[in-house]
């Protein structure tokens, strides 16, 4: 009999089954999936429409002014209601913004103006920005984002008139002035004069790739013994690593200067906002300034805006260069180096017209404690700027603000030191100093291109021949921890040009994180029988325009145009004599508490710090120095023997005794002086009794 085997398998209508069990779950799938897409264009499209809502309440609050302003910014006043579309990802956005003028009522917010309000326009704009759109299903959407402008901005004078209180007294800020030779004051001839504070150099980067010089231009007027700060110009200037990028974006031209008539100050405004060629960063951003990415962004030139579109004026052609070993290579595209100046403006850095150097001027440090020297110098000074403003004018007479191309010509400044012969009967900066060690100091004088309507309508208004000042924008810097130093014989005399760094404390030890212009005189310029002198020369050097600042050449055209200043030095065959004294300092010490207060007389902890030492002869040169803790001061003078001066201290918060002393140095060797006395006076007017006399002697 035939036997049937069985054969296991699957039907036709399981796999059927089976294919309507997997379509049925992939169908969900698919739906599912697209209900997760659907809700994730969604939620993008309400993030974005958030977006442009707050975008449009920053642009709101982004103005210049109150009344009237810069373009292309508007005004406080001229904040107003509209409309307006934008696409994004192919979806378009409806945005509307309503504007509520508001005004305070004493005991809240109104929106009618109160009786004997004072301004023209309201204490406030509460703007409502509503942003509409549609979601997948084509559904309309929409959010609202509210917020309050309020009239922040700085008001000039011609603004005063408005509506506000006039009658009102200015604020007077008082203001302690610079000392020579870190800080020297110009006579603007406008009863104010102006001043530079020492740059303060800020290293950013193991390699010190980055750096940062920062400094305050302040004019100020002195009435008697008391001064008060006018203006306070803020400027950085930054050295950085770029890279092009080919792209056109909006960035800035380089801020304008413009004088106002009624605070008789000149200041600065922000240049416009432009597309043009912009760069990025180059490398990590914390090894960098912080406004390296605003340097690299800002500092090209648009050829079409005319003057206003240069930030070098007289260097139209500005190349990018990259460092190529010990050179500098020219590159069309990729990575480059650059330097940017920038003044702060309403609390913001904003790119400025690169410096340009006009007079480089080297001295001994005690050269301005002479009160003719440094008249002479002032005077100098107010010469540069005079001098350069009239070549400007005769350079740029047949250019205009639109129409402008830079100049050939260059001005024809004499130097300090021949500016002293020819005017000053004969003075000059030349040193003659013992074997010994002195600081020297270098000066640049700065003067801005200006303008050829600036200088018609401002600077020369009414066509007159003398250029006024304290229109023009200018700084006298000290430059000396960022010249390049040189000797011209090493073996008489060395002269210090370490690499910059951070200066740690500029108040009290500013030459001493790195040294510059540290002269070392290490054998005498006189020889033969009789002896005659060959003095030798040291020179200083510093790159012209932002290279300058920083130190360090970005262009081939900086190092080109460098300028340089040199001093002849003479050093005495004869030896050096020495006299020395000690400073006893008490200051006071409090325990106990508020109540009851336990005051005590303890020697000081750091005697020389904020300690002015004065001298009043160039051929001797005075320091202290803290030995020990608590603090045993010694003072120390060295220099030509029989050499007699005046010895000052003076230190802020202290009575010294006696504050100055007569002083001469010995034929030969070393000599004791007389103790100085320095109490706190905070000690002396709780314990009044305490000594202020010396209780021991050398």
């Amino acid at each position: 009999m035939k036997q049937w085997k069985s054969h296991k398998g699957y039907g036709l209508l399981e796999i059927l089954l089976t294919l309507v069990l997997l379509g049925v779950g992939v169908a969900g799938l698919v739906a599912f999936s697209r209900g997760l897409l659907g809700v994730s264009q969604d939620g993008k499209r309400y993030e974005v429409a958030m977006r442009l809502a707050e975008s449009k309440l920053d642009e709101l609050r982004n103005f210049n002014g109150i009344v009237t302003a810069v373009s292309p910014l508007r005004a406080y006043q001229g904040i107003s209601a509209g409309s307006g579309n934008q696409t994004v990802s192919g979806d378009t956005y409806s945005l509307s913004w309503a504007v509520s003028n508001q005004f305070w009522g004493g005991s809240g917010w109104v929106t009618s103006q109160p009786a004997g309000y004072l301004f023209s326009y309201p204490a406030r704009k509460v703007v409502t920005v509503t942003v509409s759109w549609s979601d997948n299903q084509g559904q309309s959407k929409s959010l609202q984002l509210s917020g309050a402008i309020t009239p922040v901005d700085t008001l000039s004078a011609s603004q005063l008139n408005n509506g506000l209180d006039t009658t009102r007294p200015k604020p007077k800020i008082s203001y302690t002035p610079g000392v020579v030779p870190d800080v020297v004051s110009v006579d603007l001839g406008n009863g104010s004069k102006k001043e530079t504070s020492k740059p303060l150099p800020h290293i950013k980067g193991n390699t010190g790739s980055s750096r940062l010089i920062q400094f305050d231009s302040i004019t100020y007027q002195t009435q008697g013994t008391a001064s008060n700060k006018q203006s306070l110009q803020d400027t950085a200037t930054v050295y950085c690593s770029c890279s092009t990028t080919g792209n056109l974006e909006k960035a800035y031209l380089p801020d304008t200067p413009y004088y106002s008539a009624n605070d008789r100050v000149q200041y600065w405004k922000t240049g416009e906002l432009v597309d043009k060629g912009v760069g990025v960063l180059q490398g990590n951003s914390n090894q960098q300034e912080t406004l390296c990415p605003s340097c690299c962004r800002e500092h090209y030139d648009v050829a079409d805006k005319g003057f206003f579109g240069y930030y070098a004026p007289l260097n139209t052609s500005r190349n990018k260069y990259r460092i190529s070993g010990s050179s500098l290579q020219s590159v069309s595209s990729g990575e480059y180096i650059d330097a940017c100046r920038f003044i702060r403006i309403d609390g913001v850095y904003r790119p400025a017209p690169d410096w340009r150097l006009v007079s480089l001027t080297t001295f001994s440090a005690a050269f301005l404690n002479d009160a003719t020297n440094l008249a002479n110098y002032q005077a100098y000074i107010a010469y540069v700027i005079t001098e350069h403003a009239k070549w400007q004018q005769s350079a740029f007479a047949s250019k205009s603000d639109s129409n402008w191309s830079a100049v050939s010509s260059s001005p024809s400044i004499p130097s300090f030191n021949t500016w002293l012969a020819d005017n000053r009967g004969g003075s000059s900066t030349d040193l003659s100093t013992p074997i010994g060690t002195l600081q020297l100091i270098s000066r640049g004088i700065y003067v801005d291109i200006m303008s050829p309507g600036y200088l018609n309508n401002e600077v020369f208004q009414g066509g007159v021949s003398e250029p006024n000042i304290a229109k023009i924008p200018f700084q006298d810097v000290n430059m000396t921890l960022l010249s390049e130093w040189s000797s011209g014989d090493s073996n008489k005399a060395t002269v210090t040009s370490q690499p910059i760094a951070t200066v740690v404390d500029p108040t009290n030890n500013y030459y001493g994180t790195y040294s510059r212009g540290l002269l070392s005189a290490k054998n005498s310029t006189f020889s033969g029988t009789p002896q005659t002198d060959t003095p030798i020369t040291i020179t200083a050097r510093s790159y012209q325009g932002n290279s300058g600042i920083v130190g360090a050449p970005v262009s081939q055209q900086d190092i080109d145009a460098q300028v340089s200043s040199t001093m002849q030095v003479s050093i005495l065959a004869s030896a050096v004599a020495n006299l020395h004294g000690v400073v006893e300092c008490l200051q006071l010490k409090t325990t106990g508490n508020a109540n009851n207060p336990n005051h005590s007389a303890v020697s000081c902890d750091a005697t020389s710090v904020g300690l002015s030492v004065g001298v009043n002869n160039m051929n001797v040169t005075c320091s202290l120095l803290d030995m020990g803790k608590p603090a045993k001061p010694n003072y120390t003078c060295s220099g030509v023997p029989n050499s007699s001066f005046t010895l000052t201290l003076s230190k802020s918060g202290y009575r010294v005794t006696p504050s100055s002393q007569s002083l001469t140095l010995p034929d030969s060797g070393s000599t004791s002086s007389g103790c100085v006395m320095m109490v706190e006076e905070a000690l002396l007017a709780v314990l009044p009794a305490t000594p202020t006399t010396c209780s021991s002697q050398p």
